[in-house]
């Protein structure tokens, strides 16, 4: 298994054009979020408002997998 380097996670969250309106800012918001939790594609797209907490100690939750697993991310 291999990992993105510094400059590949770069790469990646300069590539969202946000000056697009409201398309490149939801863009590198959601390659913000898998970058810094590792989120698999399929969790990211089945996220529900409910599953994000923004407030103190931020985190994404799924209590709708068995074992509830939540992971954590910086704000």
């Amino acid at each position: 298994m291999s990992f993105l380097t510094a400059e590949e996670v770069d790469a990646l969250l300069a590539a969202p054009n946000a000056s697009r309106r409201w398309e490149g800012r939801r863009d590198r918001a959601l390659i913000t979020l898998a970058v810094q939790t590792g989120l698999r594609l399929s969790e990211l797209i089945g996220l529900n408002n409910s599953d994000v907490q923004l407030d103190a100690g931020a985190h994404v939750s799924f209590p709708r997998f068995v074992g509830a697993v939540v992971t954590c991310f910086d704000n």
